[in-house]
């Protein structure tokens, strides 16, 4: 499957956080705003290979080019920020997941790798990630045909990547901004039962 995309977009809403007084973290605030125009476009495509009757290759890819063009907004009633035209926040250029799936007579198991380029963390600053990618294992086995037990591990390699960051002022002894992270899910082990009726 291949799915190709372009937008044109008018009245961009834009999610903004700012701090009104840097030396006042408790001044930090999110709003949404109809900022800017811009555009989109990309594609999509997803790839499943079965070379045979107990093996699973699948591949998902996406690209994606975002632009908002330039904009300003208050942050108090006197100081304007002008942000120049960039790609929209949350927007990285690639993504993708791929592996497989084999099978043994009732069991089953896998590997997937999955990861994303960087992206900008904020419409209202110029703060990124960085590109990370995670390993994914599975091993299950169907029990009768309505029962399936697997035993799963997320980010096998721990890798430590970020999926949120905030950009102010916080610490007393500088009163500078700074970035602040979120990061992902570290190593995961868990175990599914799946039972159809």
């Amino acid at each position: 499957n291949l799915n190709i995309f372009i937008m044109q977009r008018t009245n961009i809403q834009t999610s903004i956080s700012t701090q009104q007084d840097p030396e006042d973290p408790n001044s930090f605030y999110y709003y949404t705003s109809n900022a800017s125009n811009g555009k989109n476009h990309g594609l999509n495509m997803d790839l499943n290979l079965n070379p045979t009757e107990d093996l699973d290759f699948y591949f998902n890819m996406g690209l994606l080019n975002t632009q908002i063009n330039s904009y300003e907004y208050y942050t108090n009633d006197t100081l304007i920020i002008n942000m120049p035209q960039r790609e929209a926040a949350h927007a990285p250029s690639y993504t993708f997941s791929g592996g497989f799936t084999k099978k043994y007579q009732d069991l089953f198991w896998g590997v997937n790798v999955q990861g994303k380029n960087w992206f900008y963390f904020d419409d209202s600053h110029d703060e990124k990630s960085k590109p990370y990618s995670i390993l994914n294992l599975h091993l299950g086995k169907k029990i009768n045909s309505n029962m399936t037990f697997s035993l799963w591990a997320k980010n096998v390699l721990d890798i430590r990547y970020s999926v949120r960051g905030f950009y102010f002022t916080l610490e007393p002894d500088k009163w500078t901004d700074k970035l602040y992270t979120i990061y992902g899910e570290p190593l995961s082990i868990g175990l599914t039962f799946n039972y159809n009726l």
